[in-house]
């Protein structure tokens, strides 16, 4: 089955899957998406030839294409401003041509928003969507200035008869909201992340041993949904806390807005929550896996997850994780005691659960976090688990007579 993804991807993370004539350094980085690049590599190592389509407002031509021995993919330059406007109309526009290029069996559409968008305003090839976000619980977070991105998610919804979500989380949202079962295939954990773990990271989250230091990390960015303001107050008293029982407690934030000198320092100085934290900013995605790997403890204090990437790849590397309990996907993954989960609006709580990983020694609460998480979301699993919801959507959708792809208005192109 030939597949389309319509996603937002790290482009330079796809390197590797192409034959490039030009510099790697003139290339467009893409709009992330670490999640799909983890479903890109695992389709190609199984040697199945995919076809990619995403947006970037970096690149000069409408579209950028290029291609590997099993990878094609296309960069479409999306506007840097007025596009929400006209609802994504040249975006959509160039999606089409890239994807009529692509002439696929399938579109897999991640995301509501363009992609989404895109897939259901066309009904010349059947298309399935994963759902990365609780619109409703995004609206409630950003306010209005995602009223729109709200809208068109609740039309590409309804619209869309193939859905996946990535959590029980999103899922129940979807099906409260549409009235109808929504499978939920998670998040592929990043190979590297799994191979980290193998080998051994920290098998124990820190010694008792007065004078110990313990290195505490959260890959996030400067909004109030991530909560790094709460993290930092909230770190602020757990070393407090640990200083007084000989530990030195170390903080490493990573993400937009995370760096040296950046909004986070600025105001972590203001609020004399700077001590003890390292702001590096915007990392490469394998050397934020080290940072994660080398720490003895994640902290993911954001108040909003469908999924939490950060958090699954903690588990697979074998790191204690401290999150929020109001995150639904956060918490998903850190019950039933695979995780220290704390109250996101109270920073004392906070705290004292990162004291509390801090001391811990069960180390059997991460293996069994890893085991747990490896059945759940293992390459084979979600791989053949997306075929099936593939094959679903072409049964449903193709017409044998008239040997066309049916939309979701029976039109044929």
């Amino acid at each position: 089955m030939k597949v389309a993804i319509l996603a937002p991807v790290h482009v330079t993370g796809l390197l590797g899957h192409l034959s490039l004539r030009e510099s790697s350094g003139s290339l467009p980085s893409g709009m992330g998406g670490y999640c799909i690049n983890t479903l890109i590599d695992e389709r190609l190592r199984r040697g199945w030839k995919t076809d990619v389509i995403t947006l970037d407002p970096n690149v000069a031509d409408d579209i950028t294409r290029m291609e590997g021995p099993l990878l094609r993919l296309w960069v479409v330059r999306r506007r840097k401003s007025g596009a929400v406007r006209d609802l994504f109309a040249d975006e959509r526009r160039l999606l089409m041509v890239a994807v009529a290029e692509a002439a696929p069996d399938l579109l897999h559409a991640n995301w509501t928003y363009e992609y989404g968008l895109t897939a259901v305003r066309q009904s010349r090839y059947p298309y399935v969507l994963t759902v990365h976000d609780n619109a409703r619980h995004c609206l409630r977070w950003l306010g209005w200035r995602y009223g729109v991105f709200y809208l068109i998610t609740r039309y590409v919804l309804y619209r869309s008869r193939h859905l996946t979500a990535v959590s029980p989380y999103v899922g129940g949202y979807l099906e409260k909201m549409l009235g109808r079962p929504v499978p939920v295939i998670p998040n592929l954990v990043p190979r590297a992340a799994w191979e980290f773990g193998q080998e051994g990271g920290r098998l124990f989250p820190v010694s008792r041993t007065s004078g110990a230091t313990v290195c505490v990390v959260s890959a996030l960015n400067w909004s109030q949904l991530k909560n790094t303001r709460g993290a930092l107050r909230a770190f602020r008293i757990a070393r407090e806390l640990c200083v007084e029982q000989g530990i030195d407690l170390k903080y490493t934030l990573m993400g937009s807005g995370l760096g040296s000198g950046g909004q986070a320092e600025s105001w972590a100085r203001r609020n004399g929550c700077a001590q003890g934290v390292t702001f590096k900013g915007v990392l490469a995605h394998e050397e934020a896996l080290r940072e994660i790997v080398g720490a003895d403890i994640l902290f993911h204090p954001s108040h909003e997850e469908s999924y939490g990437c950060p958090v699954s790849e903690a588990m697979a590397m074998m790191v204690p994780v401290v999150a929020c309990q109001e995150a639904g996907g956060s918490q998903w993954l850190c019950g039933d005691g695979r995780g220290f989960l704390c109250d996101g609006y109270d920073p004392q709580n906070m705290a004292e659960r990162i004291v509390e990983a801090c001391f811990s020694l069960d180390h059997g609460r991460c293996n069994a976090a890893r085991i747990w998480l490896a059945e759940l979301a293992s390459e084979d699993k979600v791989l053949d688990a997306l075929e099936r919801v593939y094959a679903s959507a072409c049964g449903v959708e193709h017409d044998p007579i008239r040997k066309g792809w049916l939309g979701p208005d029976g039109a044929t192109d």
